[in-house]
């Protein structure tokens, strides 16, 4: 099903132009893979299955969408915490931020100002000791900050890349890196492959 607004609300039509889910929400987001699609309704959250009925009610402050492990976010009373499918809350909202819960089975959390991760149960892997953080990518690996600088960590919690740059992106399995208005490349291992030298790099 595709999405589609009209006079300001969200709905839903399928491949034949045919509506489906009359449009009625606020906002809306595309169906997970178990069903489930996140919708904004009288400025709470909730999901909503194939039929348009609502499967979780509108009653958090704000969501995502479900990870492949089943699980999504949801802001409740300002902290986050996570649901499964049925909308059982299966880690409490205890947390000042949170992100989706990367391939890897960890997600990001944030508590006083400090990022860390946590596992599906709620486990907390890598404890909160960074100013900021990304999701962990497809290579198993996650930017995070530290001091205004930017490094690597894995799924341990090691630093790969010590935080010693201005900014690391990944793209098509390459790690860019920018120091100083340049730009480089390093490995997976954390070894500088070109030195940040030059003013731009084309892939």
């Amino acid at each position: 099903m595709a999405r589609v607004k009209t006079n300001g609300k969200f709905g839903f039509i399928n491949a034949s132009g045919q509506t489906v889910i009359n449009p009625q929400f606020d906002s809306a987001w595309d169906f997970c893979s178990n069903g489930l699609a996140r919708v904004k309704s009288g400025g709470k959250y909730g999901f909503i299955g194939k039929d348009g009925t609502f499967v979780i009610g509108a009653q958090f402050e704000d969501a995502g969408d479900f990870a492949a492990n089943g699980l999504a976010r949801i802001k409740h009373n300002g902290k986050w915490g996570f649901i499964d499918a049925s909308g059982k809350v299966v880690i409490a909202p205890r947390f000042d931020d949170a992100d989706d819960f990367s391939d890897n089975g960890l997600a990001e959390i944030a508590v006083n100002d400090k990022c860390g991760f946590i596992d599906a149960s709620g486990n907390m892997v890598i404890r909160p000791q960074f100013d900021g953080a990304e999701v962990f990518a497809g290579n198993g690996l996650a930017v995070v900050e530290m001091n205004n600088k930017i490094g690597i960590i894995n799924a341990n919690g090691k630093m790969v890349v010590k935080p010693q740059f201005d900014e690391i992106k990944f793209f098509k399995g390459i790690i860019f890196i920018k120091q100083n208005e340049k730009f480089g490349i390093v490995g997976d291992d954390g070894k500088i492959i070109v030195e940040p030298l030059f003013d731009w790099i084309k892939i």
